[in-house]
């Protein structure tokens, strides 16, 4: 019988509002706006998608940012790295806490 006891751990992390959604057109390049890119185009042809948590180092909790990318049979249609950021808050990786900037 395999250990399930972990399964699933590694794929879940935290993501900043500003890196994960446009959060009130303050950042258009958010996961979001590439999602949608992958939902108007799975409409018409299959899509593959990677999606990896990039971290600094094996301390930090938190990720500095997420790899996306997203492949048809045809074209590749983005391979991009989005900095898991808040312009408005001091993020510290290793520690798992925020504070807002001053």
């Amino acid at each position: 019988m395999s250990d399930t006891s972990n399964r699933g751990k590694l794929s879940q992390f935290i993501q900043t509002k500003w890196s994960n959604e446009n959060d009130n057109g303050r950042n258009p390049y958010c996961q979001w706006h590439f999602e949608d890119i992958i939902k108007e185009t799975v409409t018409n042809c299959s899509v593959c998608m990677d999606s990896r948590p990039i971290y600094r180092n094996n301390v930090d909790v938190i990720p500095i940012g997420v790899h996306l990318q997203a492949v048809t049979k045809e074209k590749s249609l983005f391979n991009v790295f989005l900095p898991n950021i808040d312009p408005n808050i001091v993020i510290d990786y290793k520690k798992c806490t925020f504070k807002p900037k001053k």
